[in-house]
């Protein structure tokens, strides 16, 4: 599997691109959206990993240009809002993986997305407040869902699973309560668990 890794500005021979079906881009260092136009050209492209620390997408107005309708797997590190919109627009993703640390209650008034094909979904939240992200959320082919975070968020995940009509289709349910702060272990209560179980 050919793979690129870009830290810095991408610099690719266009006749190798059909060849390409996995980048990692840490976009941090990427000063020019339109760099990865190039990656348009790519047919086999079917993952990526992809890291926004800086200025979210959504705030800029312009997402990066890549062909984000063929791809299967996106692993996401950056703000909510911008992984939501990649969702809307990678429509026959079947993985995503989410990494970040911005608050989900700034999508008051975001449009809900409805997914249709993807299968497995994998949170780690470094924030309070992830039921908002679940409840832009129906996913009726999840069969994993993996969450990572300081407090379960329990009615969004359970709303999000009741809207998406999974509850007996979802195998896999993976929940990791993340220490707030040094010394501070987080509690759940076991009858939210089983409540939700």
């Amino acid at each position: 599997m050919a793979s690129i890794s870009i830290c810095q500005e991408p610099r690719v021979e266009r006749d190798r691109l059909w060849m390409l079906r996995k980048l990692e881009v840490d976009c941090t260092h990427v000063r020019e959206p339109r760099l990865f136009d190039t990656f348009q050209a790519a047919p086999n492209l079917r993952i990526i990993d992809i890291a926004d620390w800086g200025r979210p997408w959504h705030d800029i107005g312009q997402f990066p240009l890549l062909p984000w309708r063929q791809l299967q797997q996106v692993a996401f590190t950056g703000d909510v809002r911008d992984s939501l919109e990649l969702l809307r627009l990678s429509p026959n993703l079947l993985v995503f993986k989410l990494t970040t640390d911005s608050d989900s209650d700034s999508l008051v008034g975001w449009n809900h997305i409805r997914h249709a094909f993807l299968r497995e979904l994998a949170i780690d939240a470094d924030n309070r407040g992830s039921s908002d992200f679940f409840g832009a959320l129906t996913l009726p082919a999840l069969v994993s869902l993996s969450y990572s975070g300081e407090e379960f968020p329990r009615d969004g995940i359970t709303s999000m699973v009741n809207r998406s009509d999974i509850s007996q289709s979802l195998d896999v349910f993976s929940l990791t309560l993340e220490t707030i702060y040094e010394g501070v272990v987080p509690s759940i209560a076991s009858k939210d668990i089983v409540e939700f179980l």
